[in-house]
């Protein structure tokens, strides 16, 4: 079934909700570029809404012949996970930090942030610097969410030896 994302005129909009009784905390729209299956770079839509009252977060991606998927989640990077998940067998790749190999939310910018910031983290342990998980990144620093949560399980247990 198609979705119809929220049309925003502000950006940033706050307002009530009636949607399952949560007031929104957030709703915005921005740029996102995919590789499509093809490889070829396109500029499609991500909307970010965020709620309070019930700690959710959802993402919602609109290619441009208006096609969209929509992942929701108790944060946004859980979120980011669950889109790729159902983009990414359609051959169709989000160049954003959230999607980088050492890209990964710890459990307080989850927390507090709502997923909506991750940690780079590096080959060795010590060294990590943090970025806006839905800002743009290189085509080719983008991996498979599979690939991703496999390095980041091998990060962790180098960290423990």
């Amino acid at each position: 079934m198609p979705i119809s994302p929220r049309r925003s005129v502000s950006g940033i909009e706050q307002a009530a909700t009636a949607r399952s009784g949560q007031y929104a905390l957030m709703a915005d729209s921005r740029p996102m570029e995919v590789l499509t299956p093809n490889g070829v770079a396109e500029e499609w839509t991500v909307w970010v809404e965020m709620a309070t009252s019930h700690r959710s977060a959802s993402l919602t991606l609109v290619a441009l012949d208006g096609r969209a998927w929509r992942a929701e989640q108790v944060d946004v990077f859980e979120c980011l996970l669950s889109l790729r998940d159902q983009v990414e067998p359609l051959g169709i790749r989000l160049c954003c930090n959230g999607a980088r190999r050492g890209a990964w939310a710890s459990g307080m910018q989850r927390d507090m942030g709502m997923g909506t910031s991750v940690y780079l983290l590096a080959e060795t342990v010590p060294g990590k610097r943090q970025v806006q998980a839905l800002d743009p990144a290189p085509a080719e620093s983008i991996v498979s969410v599979q690939e991703q949560r496999t390095w980041y399980s091998d990060w962790l247990a180098r960290r423990s030896r």
